[in-house]
C-alpha cells in the first residue's frame, strides 16, 4: 500500500472514529435542545470534508441529515406536543423549560363544572417565577402594559404576588374569572386577594351563557343561540343550575328589570369587580347589557338574590 493511501486510510479512520463518538453523544443529548443537535450536524459536515476516502462521505452526509433532522424536528414540532389545554407529559424528560413554551405548556387550573381542587398531576410545567419573568420582559419592552391572570386559583394568586415582591416583578393586577349569580365561587377566597391587594376581577360569562335572560326557560332554543348551536356546553344544562336559573329570571320579572339586567347589575355591584365581560351577539342585545350600568338593585332584590343562593349556591361552577 503506497503511503498516500496508508495516510488516506488513517485520516479516514479519525473521521469515521470521530463521526461514530458524535453520533454517540448526539443519540444521548439530542433530547437537551436543538442547537446542540445542529451544531453536531454540522460538525459531522466539517469533519467529512477532510476525508479523502470518496466511499465514506455517504456516512458523514447521513450523519449530517440525522442531526439537522433532529434540530429541525425540536425547533418546530416539539414545541407543539403539549398545549395548554391537553394532559400530557413532556416527550423530552431532559430538557428543562425554554422560554419559547411560556405561552404553550402552563399550569392546570381549567376546573369548569368543578367546584374542588382536581387534582391534576403537572410535573411537567412553566414555573410561575419563569412565566412572570417573560411577562415582566414583555413590559420592559413595551410590548404589554401591565400583568394579569385568568382562571386562577388562590394558591395561583398568592404565588404571582410573591414572585413579584421576591424578584422585583411587575404584579398581577387583574384576574379574569367566571362570577354569575349561578357561580359566585370568587367570593371564597379570591375575592380577599382583590380587596387586599387591588387585583380587579375581570368577570366572564356573567349571563351563563345567555341562560339568565331567560331565553331558554322552559326548554326554548332560539335560532342562533349558543346553547342551541352547541349542545355540548352542559356547564349550565343541569337539572339543578336550571332550577336556579329559573327562580332568578322569576325573580327580575316580579321586580322590574329584564333578567339579563338582573345578573349583569349584580356583578356590576361587586365591590372586586373591575369589568364585566359581555358577549352580544345583535344590537338589541349589547343596548340591553350596556343599560344594565344604570339599574341599581334594591337591598330587597339584593337579600332575594342572597336567599336564592344560601338555598342552592353555586349549582354552576
Amino acid at each position: 500500500m503506497s503511503e498516500l493511501n496508508k495516510s488516506n486510510v488513517t485520516q479516514s479512520g479519525k473521521g469515521f472514529l470521530v463521526a461514530g463518538i458524535l453520533a454517540a453523544v448526539g443519540a444521548s443529548i439530542c433530547c437537551v435542545g436543538p442547537l446542540v443537535s445542529l451544531a453536531l450536524g454540522v460538525s459531522g459536515a466539517w469533519i467529512g470534508s477532510l476525508t479523502a476516502l470518496e466511499p465514506y462521505r455517504p456516512f458523514f452526509i447521513g450523519l449530517t441529515l440525522l442531526f439537522l433532522a433532529f434540530a429541525f424536528h425540536r425547533l418546530y414540532f416539539a414545541r407543539r406536543v403539549c398545549t395548554p389545554r391537553s394532559a400530557c407529559a413532556n416527550p423530552y424528560p431532559m430538557r428543562k423549560p425554554a422560554r419559547p413554551w411560556i405561552f404553550e405548556k402552563v399550569r392546570s387550573t381549567m376546573t369548569f363544572g368543578r367546584a374542588n381542587y382536581p387534582w391534576v398531576e403537572d410535573e411537567y410545567t412553566v414555573p410561575i417565577e419563569e412565566t412572570l419573568t417573560v411577562l415582566g420582559d414583555l413590559v420592559k419592552a413595551g410590548k404589554i402594559r401591565y400583568v394579569g391572570v385568568s382562571n386562577e386559583t388562590p394558591w395561583g394568586v398568592a404565588q404571582f404576588l410573591n414572585a413579584a415582591d421576591k424578584l422585583g416583578l411587575p404584579r398581577i393586577v387583574s384576574i379574569q374569572n367566571p362570577y354569575s349569580l349561578v357561580n359566585r365561587t370568587f367570593e371564597t377566597g379570591l375575592s380577599e386577594f382583590t380587596h387586599k391587594e387591588g387585583i380587579g376581577l375581570l368577570a366572564y360569562s356573567p349571563m351563563a351563557f345567555g341562560w339568565l335572560s331567560g331565553k331558554y326557560e322552559g326548554g326554548a332554543r332560539p335560532d342562533g343561540a349558543r346553547i342551541t348551536l352547541f349542545e355540548r356546553f352542559q356547564r349550565y344544562s343541569k337539572p339543578h343550575a336550571i332550577k336556579a336559573i329559573s327562580a332568578y329570571v322569576e325573580l327580575a320579572k316580579r321586580h322590574g328589570p329584564s333578567p339579563a339586567q338582573l345578573a349583569l347589575a349584580f356583578v356590576n355591584s361587586r365591590p372586586f369587580t373591575t369589568s364585566t365581560l359581555i358577549g352580544a351577539t345583535s344590537l338589541a342585545q349589547l343596548h340591553e347589557n350596556i343599560g344594565s350600568v344604570d339599574v341599581k338593585l334594591s337591598d330587597e332584590i339584593l337579600a332575594e338574590i342572597n336567599a336564592l343562593h344560601e338555598a342552592q349556591p353555586n349549582p354552576a361552577p
